[in-house]
């Protein structure tokens, strides 16, 4: 992975004044250590209050998982539940897989545009396409079902996005899907987003490795290891930028929870599934490691508030294999009508039990807070 210099993070804001220079360089070394010794801390904060008129140090530690510094003020689920709740992202985040989509997100008229282009009016009206796939069984509606929200639920996730569609249009052109960031308003209280899997070309990797499975000789497992990795940190920056902006259009007392992706196979698989290999599945764990990494170094390298929940055990148990997935293998059939796509992009989606399960997850952040990275 690319060598991004993390913030560091807990340290108090020192301003260094004559004689005083030696006492703050040791406040920040404690603080900077993060000494687990419980006497060091009090000395540290003692020293701190003593010198801060002198220094105008901030003495006292903040919240590792954002929330109120204010003791009297809203609790972290308070804070959460303030307002709408906004729900963005790619697949993970709609639901794809998970069944009851909302209306209208889940045609697919390839098919009738094809009779379209033919001499003879065959099938009236007009095509429709918005793939979406916006699940009433997402981890967003568990989240929103579970908690004691003041405002709305804005459901904008979609099926297939990118890091640009937070910004424009979407990129595949799904019919009345504007910018995702146009959810935001001055009343929403939380957000989460699942953004990123398609821009490191997690659907690529899963096809190679399919065809690999097949016999067909596509570059899978540890023989794809480098470009894989590279395709990764190629997407940090703008992933970076996206949090940046994430949080500029979010009210300032929103909190944002930036969700990462589970973990598709056993941690120590059995034997080929759906062709495949073995190692294969583990490469493709590992792989999905490598990504969850990749995003929280973009939180952190963000400077942003934004918290982190990680996913990676959700399906637990129940993985791609298993006698019990809550994870679709590879799936035939159609989608949205579409009769032209043999492949259904259920494919490596969570079912409802696995979107359930995530949503556990997510709930119990916003409730007692993510993961600062």
């Amino acid at each position: 992975m690319k060598a991004h210099a993390l913030r560091e993070r807990g340290q108090a804001s020192i301003d260094y004044v004559g004689a005083i220079v030696l006492v703050a360089v040791v406040i920040t070394g404690l603080v900077a250590t993060g000494a687990a010794a419980s006497i060091g801390q009090n000395v540290a904060s003692g020293v701190c209050t003593a010198v801060s008129p002198l220094t105008n140090a901030t003495c006292g530690g903040s919240s590792d998982i954002g929330g109120s510094d204010d003791p009297s003020g809203p609790s972290l689920a308070d804070q959460a539940y303030a307002g709408d709740y906004v729900a963005l992202g790619d697949s993970y985040s709609s639901g794809e897989g998970a069944g009851d989509y909302v209306e209208n997100t889940n045609s697919d008229d390839a098919t009738k545009e094809w009779f379209n282009d033919l001499p003879v009016d065959l099938w009236p009206g007009e095509p429709r396409v918005n793939v979406c796939r916006r699940s009433a069984n997402a981890y967003s509606g568990y989240v929103f079902a579970n908690g004691e929200f003041a405002g709305d639920y804005h459901f904008g996730a979609c099926s297939g996005a990118v890091a640009s569609d937070y910004y424009e249009d979407n990129h595949s052109g799904n019919d009345d899907e504007g910018p995702q960031r146009e959810h935001i308003t001055d009343d929403t209280s939380l957000i989460t987003l699942s953004m990123g899997g398609n821009d490191f070309g997690f659907a690529d990797v899963m096809a190679e490795c399919v065809k690999r499975g097949l016999g067909l000789g596509a570059a899978c497992g540890p023989d794809a290891t480098e470009d894989a990795h590279a395709s990764i940190d190629e997407k940090v920056d703008e992933l970076i930028q996206m949090y940046q902006d994430l949080e500029e259009d979010a009210p300032d007392d929103a909190r944002i929870l930036v969700v990462g992706y589970p973990r598709l196979f056993p941690e120590d698989p059995t034997g080929p599934t759906w062709g495949i290999a073995q190692r294969d599945q583990t490469w493709i764990n590992d792989l999905g490691t490598y990504a969850n990494d990749a995003i929280r170094e973009a939180i952190a390298e963000s400077g942003t508030r934004i918290e982190f929940v990680d996913v990676t055990d959700a399906l637990e148990g129940h993985e791609s294999g298993t006698s019990e997935p809550w994870l679709h293998d590879l799936t035939f059939g159609v989608d949205g009508g579409n009769w032209l796509m043999p492949v259904s992009s259920n494919s490596y989606h969570p079912t409802a039990e696995g979107q359930q399960a995530i949503g556990a997850l997510v709930h119990d952040a916003v409730e007692n807070g993510g993961e600062r990275p």
